[in-house]
């Protein structure tokens, strides 16, 4: 057996594994998607998946440096201490805490086989953004026109509820962003209309599709920085601000930028507070004790009310409502510091990347990351996000080794 497949395989497949994690652009139902009785769409999916990392873990050896590799083997054994500590804490059972989580680590634990691919070249990367370009295209236009039509007929399987007067739809942004963000590093390079294309409908995702505030305001923000860092020419600097210039009003007349400055009992000002009172609830439950706060209170599982107690979701205050706060209860501070550890890396190599190449659509999503995860930390809860953290942190691995250390000195 082949250890790779070829580089515009390897490209397409982590590609197609994108678009399942997103349920095929929600145009599946997961929830009774079924190959065999008692195997689920998320099991089906990461059978595949594992098989395709299998393929390259024997290449994995001493020879490749994983810069990230001591964090994310941190983060791995943290899922399992999770377990063990909310089995102390609750009862729950251990086997329940880590089955909860396989998406989480086996997509986690990809980092070393797709790391070992993009050190050996057996990634197109050329390949892998035109995909991601293409596919986060055709997300955007589906999960914008199911908006659209939503009142006549509905053809994907989300969440949804009512917000600013018009159906909220709960698709993930992976794809979306990612192509964003890409599109946006070539337009600054050169003038193209199809990069402005791409923007602009991501934008138009993130203001009637999402509707998330600080989702919104982050990739506004993203993409004034990105403006700010670029050397540009007078004539693109005068079209960047007048671009930036639309995106803002539209954003300040919007009915999400009056949420953020409503003191009426909103129901922005009602998520604040249920986001307050689970976090002062997580600092309880992390102060009980010394284990608690340094190893976490454990990852709680729906099926044990005790644990539901604990976390607040019987109280409809959720982990996933409260960024690296609901992180920090479930992992403790030495888990937190590894995440943020891994942000501090990501952060400083993209930054000497950026010095030494005309390249930054990574610096852009660590940028957007960062800025989300004070209330969002996608990448723990959404497997598209995930495996984006993987090849994230794999591309900037990899072009810092090429462009921005001496070959001859070891960090």
């Amino acid at each position: 057996m082949k250890k790779f497949y070829s580089p515009k395989t390897n490209s397409i497949i982590i590609l197609v594994f994108f678009v399942l994690m997103e349920n095929i652009f929600y145009l599946i139902d997961k929830d009774t998607f079924q190959i065999l009785p008692g195997i689920s769409y998320l099991d089906t999916y990461l059978i595949f998946f594992l098989y395709f990392c299998f393929r390259s873990i024997k290449a994995i050896n001493k020879n490749i440096k994983y810069r990230f590799g001591w964090l994310v083997f941190g983060l791995l054994i943290f899922i399992i201490i999770s377990a063990i500590k909310a089995n102390l804490n609750s009862g729950q059972s251990i086997l329940l805490g880590i089955g909860s989580q396989r998406d989480y680590f086996f997509i986690l634990l990809s980092y070393y086989p797709i790391n070992t691919l993009f050190k050996r070249n057996k990634i197109n990367i050329k390949t892998l953004k035109k995909g991601f370009l293409f596919i986060g295209v055709l997300a955007g236009l589906i999960y914008f026109f199911q908006q659209v039509v939503y009142e006549q007929i509905i053809f994907v399987f989300v969440h949804s509820n009512y917000r600013y007067g018009s159906i909220r739809l709960y698709f993930d942004s992976a794809l979306i962003l990612i192509s964003l963000f890409i599109a946006l590093d070539y337009l600054f390079k050169k003038w193209k209309m199809k990069y402005l294309v791409v923007i602009i409908i991501g934008f138009l995702y993130e203001l009637f599709v999402s509707k998330g505030r600080l989702e919104l305001l982050a990739v506004i923000t993203t993409i004034f920085i990105a403006y700010n860092l670029r050397s540009l020419s007078f004539n693109t600097r005068i079209f960047g601000a007048f671009f930036i210039s639309i995106l803002m009003y539209f954003f300040i007349n919007s009915i999400y930028f009056d949420a953020f400055f409503d003191n009426g009992g909103s129901v922005v000002n009602n998520t604040t507070e249920i986001r307050n009172k689970g976090r002062s609830l997580y600092l309880l439950g992390l102060l009980s004790s010394i284990t608690n706060f340094i190893f976490g209170w454990g990852y709680p599982h729906i099926s044990n009310a005790k644990a539901m107690q604990a976390s607040g979701a019987d109280k409809n205050m959720f982990l996933v409502d409260n960024g690296l706060f609901g992180f920090f209860f479930v992992y403790g501070a030495l888990g937190l510091s590894l995440i943020l550890s891994v942000y501090y890396k990501l952060l400083k190599f993209s930054i000497k990347i950026r010095k030494k190449v005309n390249d930054q659509f990574h610096l852009y999503l660590v940028i957007f990351i960062i800025f989300l995860s004070y209330n969002i930390i996608f990448w723990w809860w959404k497997p598209a996000w995930t495996l984006l953290l993987v090849i994230l942190m794999s591309y900037v691995e990899l072009m810092y080794e090429r462009y921005a250390i001496n070959k001859n000195r070891i960090m």
